[in-house]
């Protein structure tokens, strides 16, 4: 029993390094990118004289090679955590077809714009680029959260899974141990059910943060988003105490369990 509950112990520890790096690539999307949006709609496309038409399609297709670029490096990080497992199959192709999609609008976007034939047809084109797709200001800080909670409700839910063989390996201890290791266990359970609580919550708000939401009203999409971060970091941060007790009882239960040495003289 307290072999299942080191493996555990093993998973647990790997999977809070994948989480607290998700986590910082999250915060960092939010913290750098979302600045950005105060220039949504007004592309720098003014250097262009104003029949330019060559220059600001230029512009526009710099625009989009980035935000393509950006969201290929997404889907690479994505694959990553998937193949290695630390997401559902389900979640890896939710998150996999928003970038498909929103890649194959702006290749169709592209190709809009490549066409254009005079300087204000390539202007709105290029507009569309801030306020249609809005990959900086609203898909990458979004999608980069969403991979986050789902590394966290995955890491969850194999803590929350795994209660019972954690409270017959403590059963199975020295009475020497146990005390404390059921107190930890408390914290364990408690911690557990605080993630829970806290994705859940986070979850529903995803289908809010959308760029159409982001131009109806932005200080009202602000506070979305914000409680979407916050959600997640408390997830975050119980797991991640959770997996703390978890280390705390495996250390005990092994010192105990671990015969004594006697000192030579």
């Amino acid at each position: 029993m307290f072999q299942r509950v080191h493996e555990l112990h093993e998973r647990t520890r790997r999977g809070a390094r994948a989480v607290a790096f998700a986590g910082g690539i999250a915060l960092l999307m939010a913290g750098v990118l979302l600045p950005l949006a105060g220039f949504a709609n007004a592309p720098a496309t003014t250097q262009c004289g104003a029949t330019d038409t060559t220059c600001v399609i230029t512009f526009g297709n710099a625009a989009i090679a980035a935000r393509q670029t950006a969201l290929s490096k997404l889907n690479g990080r994505v694959t990553e955590v998937n193949s290695d497992g630390r997401i559902s199959s389900a979640d890896n192709a939710a998150l996999v077809g928003d970038i498909a999609t929103n890649e194959s609008g702006l290749t169709t976007l592209k190709g809009q714009l490549d066409s254009a034939t005079d300087a204000k047809t390539a202007r709105d084109d290029v507009k569309l680029i801030y306020t249609q797709f809005r990959i900086f200001a609203v898909v990458l800080p979004r999608d980069y959260h969403q991979l986050w909670l789902d590394m966290v409700i995955h890491t969850d839910t194999r803590l929350a899974g795994s209660e019972t063989i954690i409270q017959d390996a403590i059963n199975g201890a020295p009475a020497s141990v146990q005390g404390q290791a059921n107190t930890l266990f408390t914290d364990y359970k408690s911690q557990v059910s605080t993630a829970q609580a806290q994705t859940q919550a986070a979850q529903p708000i995803y289908a809010q943060l959308t760029p159409a939401a982001f131009d109806a009203n932005a200080t009202a999409y602000a506070q979305t988003f914000g409680s979407y971060k916050t959600d997640i970091h408390t997830a975050h941060t119980a797991t991640r105490q959770a997996i703390s007790d978890l280390h705390q009882i495996v250390t005990l239960l092994k010192s105990a369990s671990s015969p004594t040495n006697t000192p030579s003289a």
